[in-house]
This record gives C-alpha cells, sequence and structure tokens, in this order.
C-alpha cells in the first residue's frame, strides 16, 4: 500500500514539474501554474513531514506542519525553502533522510512563489 502511495505521488509531482517547467516562456520558474495546499502540498507534506516529526502531536523543533495555517506560517520564512532544498546554512530536511525529489521540492518553491494558496 506504501509503494502504492510512494509511485502515485511520484507520478503527480513528476506530471506538476512538466506542468511547472512548461510555462518556461512567462520567464519565471512556475510561469501560470498554480498549485494549491490541498491538491498539491498537502499530500508532499503528509508523505514527508506532518505525519511523522512535524505533526500535530510531534512539534519537532517546535514546528507543526498539520495544517494549512501551520505551514504557510513556516513556509513563509526563507528556511522552509532553503531547508527543503538541501542548501547550504539551512538545516536540511527531511532530517535524516534524502532530498525530497527535485520535482516535489519544485512544486512547494511554485505554491511558495504563487502566495500559498489553500
Amino acid at each position: 500500500m506504501k509503494t502504492m502511495k510512494i509511485l502515485a505521488l511520484s507520478a503527480i509531482t513528476a506530471s506538476l514539474f512538466y506542468a511547472c517547467g512548461s510555462q518556461k516562456n512567462t520567464g519565471t520558474e512556475c510561469g501560470s501554474f498554480l498549485t494549491t495546499y490541498h491538491t498539491n502540498v498537502k499530500p508532499i507534506i503528509d508523505n514527508n513531514c506532518a505525519n511523522s516529526c512535524h505533526s500535530a502531536a510531534s512539534h519537532a523543533a517546535g514546528i507543526d506542519l498539520s495544517t494549512y495555517s501551520s505551514l504557510k506560517a513556516v513556509a513563509s520564512q526563507p528556511k522552509f525553502i532553503g531547508s527543503v532544498r538541501h542548501l547550504a546554512g539551512f538545516s536540511a530536511m527531511p532530517k535524516k533522510a534524502p532530498k525530497m525529489a527535485d520535482s516535489t521540492v519544485q512544486v512547494l518553491s511554485c505554491w511558495v512563489k504563487n502566495g500559498m494558496p489553500e
């Protein structure tokens, strides 16, 4: 079951990456592609963050990513994207795990750049 979820999430993020990347003619990395919390971002956060370390019950480092409002508050800070991109000077997330696929990180980046729509 978990393998099926991972495959489904991979397919979704790959298609979103393609859609986001195909908008390059607008001069931005996301173009007019719109990511939303419920459709695109929540599954990624639940799978990688909110159902483990940053849940409502377990606030690792005081961070809860289990709701739209709590994620939006964290994602509005530069450390969010720096951490998921594994950039130097940021605490790499997910902790003690490989970097999420570039397509997944791109979905999160586009969501933040587009104003974090619900």
